[in-house]
């Protein structure tokens, strides 16, 4: 869905802000894959609060 606009972008656009444009989009999926790595699962916090 979004495909046409990138095209449309790497036409318009020089390479240097395309490509820092990708870079702090895959900053910003790293960022959140590690957040919800570091959180403990719901199932988990549920058994640690009924076992106290």
């Amino acid at each position: 869905m979004v495909a046409p606009i990138g095209i449309l972008l790497t036409q318009k656009l020089p390479n240097v802000p395309l490509t820092v444009l990708f870079a702090l989009v895959l900053f910003y999926v790293a960022v959140n894959m590690l957040r919800k790595a570091t959180q403990p699962m719901v199932e988990e916090r549920d058994a640690e609060a009924t076992a106290v």
